[in-house]
């Protein structure tokens, strides 16, 4: 996949370059990336040698672990996956907007969770008044 950084650092006529550049080369270059490798591996090993599940649920707090978990669910052939949202979600919280089929998302076959949980009905309404163009997608339990 070959992707182009020059715009990643830019939303809505802002530059946020300066706020996340050192996470970014961290993610991409650092302790965070071998970090990230060990998570593939270690998911990739466990759910090969797995027998096939029908059903996965995990926690989703928007870790960089759970995008190897949701991964190597879907490559090693299991069955449906459960995000569930345990905390209630406040207006200002972003980690939530993360746009699983924003074009450069889908461009690098990223996989999502089939379905999503939230903890009442008021976290469902706050997920889909605050995040509606993204979340209108996805099926609440």
């Amino acid at each position: 996949l070959k992707m182009s950084t020059q715009n990643i650092f830019y939303f809505d006529g802002l530059d946020y370059k300066k706020f996340l550049k050192k996470d970014y080369d961290t993610s991409i270059y650092g302790i965070v990336a071998i970090e990230n490798i060990m998570w593939i591996e270690i998911f990739n090993k466990i759910l090969k040698d797995l027998p096939k599940q029908k059903l996965g649920i995990y926690l989703q707090e928007n870790q960089g672990w759970e995008y190897a978990f949701i991964n190597a669910w879907k490559n090693n052939g299991h069955g449906k996956l459960l995000a569930v949202q345990h905390s209630s979600v406040s207006f200002w919280d972003m980690r939530y907007l993360n746009s699983f089929d924003s074009k450069m998302y889908v461009k690098s076959k990223q996989f999502k969770p089939d379905f999503f949980s939230v903890n009442g009905d008021l976290s469902k309404k706050q997920f889909l008044n605050l995040y509606h163009l993204f979340w209108r997608h996805f099926a609440f339990f």
